[in-house]
């Protein structure tokens, strides 16, 4: 009897050089928890129709969908393929430490960023979807735990794929002591939990192709919204709520030294981030408050929000 364990999973990464059309071997591999997956779903259309039996006909085949998530904690050197697949091309500076790049993503006007082929090796087979990009992120932050980086996957099809040779070029995960909470330029200390979700709206199109398949997909609005529960040392914020008065959220997350003064970090700024809850509550048997917030679009940097990864990849094209 064969069986097969689930520590031996493993998932890679390639960017599609035709869109939608599936590539060979990875070229880059993550490694992720055991939540992680690709869903592919077929849809079955029930044959309804009388026919003097009191049981129903075999259904037909309808629409294939592939929908799936990753998970990891957050490391700075493997979010920027997410990012190319959620925003498109990043903007990639070497900096004076030779060896460190710092990339920087603002959603702008990209209906289509690159598609890439996602191939899990299931230890037992090994599947590749292609046409995949990124329809959310998350990062969700504790206060004993690792940071953890979430995105939402929407893909094609699935066809039997190649792992290739793995190897795993990865800076250290992040973890809840290297973050930093910044609202309107000032560092907060009093931050318990935090959690930060973007979305592009990303829209399977299903047309007359004479297929199962989705067309394509195209973003159609990016957003960012989030929220962290905080102990009340004072009530300026809470003023601004109550005063309708939007405020910058900015969180860094800082890693291992690359060299010199660069080191591995991420980092997303919100221009206008506006508070729809700043309540009186208990946390531990303190005030505190879960604070919930969203981002808007800032006219001055013409963005909803930035977001920034260091690490020792070139670029993100």
């Amino acid at each position: 009897m064969a069986n097969f364990a689930t520590l031996l999973r493993r998932v890679g990464l390639i960017k599609e050089t035709t869109r939608g059309t599936a590539e060979t071997t990875p070229t880059t591999w993550v490694s992720v928890y055991p939540a992680s997956e690709m869903k592919y779903g077929l849809q079955l259309l029930p044959d309804m129709a009388l026919r003097g039996v009191l049981s129903k006909y075999p259904s037909r085949p309808g629409q294939i969908s592939v929908v799936g998530k990753i998970l990891f904690p957050l490391r700075a050197s493997e979010v920027g393929e997410f990012l190319h697949m959620f925003i498109g091309d990043a903007t990639s500076v070497q900096q004076v430490e030779t060896t460190a790049y710092l990339h920087t993503w603002t959603p702008a006007t990209t209906l289509q960023p690159d598609s890439y082929t996602i191939t899990f090796d299931h230890n037992m087979e090994v599947k590749k979807y292609n046409g995949c990009n990124v329809s959310s992120i998350k990062l969700t932050r504790t206060t004993d735990n690792f940071i953890m980086f979430e995105a939402g996957i929407i893909g094609r099809t699935e066809a039997a794929g190649s792992i290739g040779s793995p190897t795993y070029v990865e800076s250290s995960a992040l973890t809840f002591q290297h973050d930093v909470f910044k609202i309107a330029g000032t560092t907060y200390t009093q931050i318990k939990q935090w959690e930060i979700e973007m979305d592009n709206g990303l829209f399977p199109m299903r047309a007359t192709s004479g297929s199962q398949l989705i067309v394509d997909t195209f973003v159609t609005e990016h957003s960012i919204k989030g929220s962290f529960t905080t102990y009340f040392e004072n009530a300026t914020e809470r003023d601004k709520f109550v005063a309708g008065t939007s405020a910058t959220i900015q969180v860094t997350i800082t890693g291992a030294v690359i060299g010199g003064a660069s080191s591995y970090y991420v980092d997303i700024f919100v221009d206008v981030a506006e508070y729809e809850a700043f309540p009186y509550e208990s946390e531990d048997g303190l005030l505190a408050a879960k604070v919930v917030w969203r981002g808007t679009y800032d006219t001055t940097d013409s963005r909803i929000y930035r977001f920034q990864a260091q690490n020792i990849t070139a670029s993100y094209t």
